[in-house]
């Protein structure tokens, strides 16, 4: 299972010397330049001498003055602004042996950088799990331009070829129902505030722990006070509480809310054993919700007497 992450590297040479004065830090750069960067990755004692350290477009040992050069060639800024960018790519413990982890940086080099950017990748194994740190130029030597960092850069180039990879070499992914989360959602969970889709996905977990069949996990949502809209006439499956004002589909809360994906679970569930039905159903046992209804305190009556000039009876 690799998780990756992309760091920009600034080349702010305050923040590098105050960097490298403190040995301690080791892990994560927020400022540094691309020497001591790369100087930082291709560390023997944590590469065991450098066995798991190669480079594309570059030799480890000159990757720096290589790329100072193509931004040179280029005209662009030596120094300032995002000179390079450090991606880290972390694997689960004991899944995969160095040279495995160590190949799959250099794979994911080839399909990802190597036809337009100079890179390192190094491998590092003092850490209780096997990580790869990845540095890469920030100008391409083959046109001048730039690399981008933004959404689409990560999550359909970093992320997706390295989940790639992790599949063709049997490792596990991270796998994501391709739902994210509102600001104010985000927020109420970490405030440990109820929203209006937190307690529905709560409700609809419950119903189909104390379901058998879809009929009952329909009854089951009648029962807590939901109008459910299904069938085929339907195109989504939605439900309503009689205190709410709008609908909420069932497939917009998580994939496996859907019509289909219902009905297949309960199809599932009835070809087991009764006594097999209660472990297939700890899939779906609620957890228990982070927030607490708070007691509001009662309220106390105070009489209060006014006393000012509209107190005084006026003339006409």
């Amino acid at each position: 299972m690799a998780i990756t992450k992309i760091l920009p590297v600034r080349g702010q040479l305050k923040g590098c010397l105050d960097y490298a004065a403190n040995p301690q830090k080791t892990e994560y750069f927020s400022t540094a330049d691309m020497q001591r960067l790369i100087g930082y990755t291709q560390n023997k004692d944590k590469t065991e001498h450098q066995l798991y350290v190669s480079g594309f477009n570059c030799m480890p040992q000159n990757a720096y003055c290589i790329m100072q050069a193509t931004k040179q060639r280029w005209g662009k800024p030596l120094n300032g602004g995002n000179v390079g960018y450090h991606i880290i790519q972390s694997f689960k413990p004991g899944e995969a042996t160095p040279d495995q982890v160590h190949e799959i940086g250099c794979e994911f080099a080839r399909r990802f950088l190597a036809d337009r950017f100079e890179c390192t990748v190094s491998t590092h194994l003092d850490k209780g799990h096997l990580h790869n740190h990845i540095v890469v130029n920030s100008v391409s030597f083959m046109d001048g331009r730039m690399f981008r960092n933004d959404f689409t850069t990560y999550y359909k180039g970093i992320r997706a070829i390295s989940d790639e990879l992790c599949r063709e070499n049997r490792l596990s992914v991270v796998e994501t129902d391709g739902h994210g989360k509102s600001y104010g959602e985000w927020k109420h969970e970490k405030e440990g505030t109820p929203t209006l889709r937190g307690m529905v996905k709560a409700d609809l977990e419950m119903a189909m722990a104390s379901a058998d069949s879809f009929a009952g996990f329909i009854a089951e949502l009648q029962q807590m006070g939901y109008k459910v809209k299904y069938g085929p006439k339907v195109t989504h499956m939605a439900v309503r509480h009689k205190d709410a004002q709008r609908n909420i589909r069932l497939d917009k809360i998580s994939p496996r809310f859907s019509e289909d994906a219902l009905r297949s679970y309960f199809q599932e569930l009835r070809k087991l054993p009764p006594a097999m039905q209660q472990e297939y159903k700890q899939q779906t046992v609620p957890h228990p919700p982070r927030w607490q209804p708070k007691e509001l305190p009662m309220p106390v009556r105070r009489r209060a007497r006014c006393r000012s000039k509209l107190s005084h009876n006026c003339r006409k």
